[in-house]
């Protein structure tokens, strides 16, 4: 088998699992839990086990709901990024607060357990709990009543230490006083904007010693960048497709599989009233025999209108929720007709039938081109994993790249003084751009004459490289970037004008000078009395941002030049008040302050008190256990 070695991706999703609190890994809205063995135990705190089937349905959990922002998200995805033992992290820290809780005897209470678990918004129907969504939703996830109520139980342990340690985190009047004070402090300040575009054209040409003297003290900005020299060998599906043939028996069991993909089952609208016994259901039957009488009817059992709704359910869905016979009931009912009472597995029920639509979907003849190539792609993977372990059977037995290559008539691309970016040495772009950039980043990480290794290339290929030669790089010479290097004077030239203009400006400003006659005079953006606390200067514009930050390096009265945060112009600024911070003259932003000093402290405290528990119950990981699990989500680790 493959020993693939596990790479990282090029930003395919912003890893925020630090962020995720426990609780997020709770039953709700998971998905199918693998199926591996409940002993199996991926680690140990303490005398309790953490199981395979824990961090596959918290891994799950995470991947299902990133993946509803970006499908490109999978389980292999999620794997190259440590997803997975940052959930298990995650989850030792859990055991690590119930095994504490444990040795204090805090325990779950059984009524609030049930609570919790009835306002799950998976086992409700209309935001009430319903029994026959609850029956129906753990016989889809595949769990158990006493895993759904081990989870709640361990999740309601852990929220009481946090409330703990949260009630615990006390912040001193005095310390959140001073620290608000300090973060509402409030600098007030006229300004002028001295543009640096007049400026640009004083600048002329620069002579030769100019440009040397420039160059000198800016070249380590100017670097040739490091070139490589490889082959690489693609397994594409491209690679293989001649090779693949797909039969019209494999295209029609294929879209007699997949047929829901391409279009929509029948639905019908429902509405249901359910009944202890026979009779009282029988004489509601007999009653309501137009939806004005159902719905009146109904309520007068005590339901309202939005507790008999069911909404739109297609077939398999009205099975899953009341079985196969009610279903077929169901749909031979015509339009608006009310059921006969249906016995169910919580009593006797009756379905008032609002409204059907038909089930429509694309021909086969629409698809079936579609259906194809998705056929082919899916054997081409296979085949491409099968070639990949030959490969590498030709590798151990000491054959070259291309003598590989040739037993399988494949081709090998050479490149030769390629950047890290894909470009070469001559200024072009190298061959087979979309394959080479996944590789990059892993090429750029060989030795010379690295060993030959099947490497994953993106989710359907695979690709074995050879590094030859490296170029490394250089500082460049004045002659291969003059016209850079004269722009980049050029530029430096206004900005030292600019500058010297307002310095120059600053000091009449000091002599007595008023900025708004100067602003007025030169024809300057003049900013009036412009104030900024702490906070505000964080969420300033580029210009004023850059103002805010001078402004809290000055003492009152003082004049001072700072360059503009947009780099277009100069600021000069003079302070005119420093008014301290005062927290009931915003009283909302003081509190919102407050309560996020609070916050942090508490998650101090959370940490220290996680870190002094870790020192004394044990915790051991089972490598080999948390491998398997990754080996069920990719075969090729």
């Amino acid at each position: 088998m493959i020993e693939f070695i596990r790479k990282r991706l090029n930003s395919v999703f912003v890893l925020l699992l630090l962020g995720v609190l426990v609780a997020s890994f709770a039953f709700f809205g998971i998905g199918d839990v693998v199926q591996v063995g409940q002993g199996d135990s991926v680690a140990r705190v303490g005398d309790r086990r953490i199981t395979i089937v824990e961090l596959a349905r918290a891994f799950e959990n995470f991947v299902d709901r990133q993946k509803r922002e970006n499908p490109e998200v999978t389980a292999a995805v999620a794997l190259r990024q440590n997803i997975d033992t940052a959930i298990l992290r995650q989850l030792i820290q859990q055991a690590l607060l119930i095994q504490s809780a444990e040795n204090v005897d805090i325990t779950a209470s059984p009524e609030q357990t049930k609570r919790m678990v009835a306002a799950l918004p998976i086992f409700q129907i209309n935001g009430k709990f319903d029994v026959a969504t609850y029956k129906s939703e753990l016989v889809r996830l595949g769990v158990s009543e006493d895993q759904v109520f081990d989870d709640m139980a361990r999740q309601q342990i852990v929220s009481q230490i946090e409330n703990v340690l949260a009630d615990a985190a006390i912040v001193p009047k005095a310390m959140a006083d001073a620290q608000i004070s300090v973060l509402l402090e409030t600098r007030t300040a006229d300004a002028i904007l001295v543009p640096i575009e007049p400026f640009e054209a004083q600048v002329s040409a620069p002579t030769d010693e100019d440009l040397d003297s420039f160059f000198n003290t800016v070249r380590s900005a100017y670097r040739a960048p490091e070139y490589r020299s490889f082959r690489a060998l693609y397994l594409t599906p491209s690679a293989v497709a001649d090779e693949i043939s797909v039969s019209d028996a494999d295209v029609a069991q294929a879209y007699a599989l997949r047929k829901t993909e391409f279009g929509n089952l029948a639905t019908l609208d429902l509405q249901l009233v359910t009944f202890d016994t026979r009779e009282a259901a029988a004489e509601f039957k007999a009653k309501a025999i137009n939806s004005v009488r159902y719905v009146a009817l109904a309520e007068a059992t005590g339901a309202n209108k939005e507790d008999i709704n069911l909404g739109t359910l297609e077939r398999p869905e009205i099975e899953n929720l009341y079985g196969a016979e009610i279903a077929d009931a169901l749909f031979a009912l015509p339009v608006g007709d009310v059921s006969e009472p249906l016995e169910g597995p919580f009593g006797f029920q009756v379905f008032r039938l609002v409204s059907k639509t038909a089930e429509k979907f694309e021909s086969f003849d629409a698809v079936k081109d579609d259906l194809r190539a998705d056929i082919a792609k899916e054997l081409a993977i296979d085949k491409l994993s099968d070639l990949g372990n030959a490969l590498e059977d030709e590798f151990a037995a000491g054959a070259t790249l291309e003598e590989a290559a040739k037993t399988f008539g494949l081709s090998v691309t050479v490149y030769a003084d390629v950047s890290d970016t894909g470009v070469t040495q001559a200024g072009g772009l190298a061959t087979q751009q979309s394959e080479l950039q996944s590789i990059l980043p892993d090429v750029f990480g060989l030795d010379i004459d690295n060993e030959l290794e099947v490497n994953r290339l993106g989710e359907d290929g695979f690709y074995i490289a050879v590094l030859d030669d490296i170029t490394p790089t250089r500082l460049k010479d004045l002659d291969e970037v003059k016209s850079d290097v004269t722009e980049a004077w050029k530029a430096a030239e206004a900005d030292r004008l600019t500058l010297n203009a307002a310095d120059a400006l600053a000091e009449q400003v000091r002599s007595g000078g008023a900025l708004e006659a100067i602003a007025a005079e030169k024809g300057y953006e003049l900013l009036d009395d412009v104030s900024f606390n702490r906070v505000q200067a964080q969420q300033g514009s580029l210009i004023n941002g850059d103002l805010a930050t001078l402004l809290f390096s000055m003492t009152v009265g003082e004049v001072d030049v700072g360059r503009a945060g947009d780099g277009k112009a100069y600021v000069i600024a003079k302070l005119l008040r420093d008014t301290p911070g005062d927290a009931s003259a915003n009283e909302a932003l003081a509190q919102q302050l407050s309560v996020q000093l609070k916050g942090l402290v508490a998650q101090e405290l959370q940490q220290q008190y996680l870190t002094g528990k870790a020192s004394t119950i044990e915790t051991k990981i089972n490598e080999r256990s948390l491998q398997t699990l990754r080996r069920r989500y990719d075969p090729t680790l």
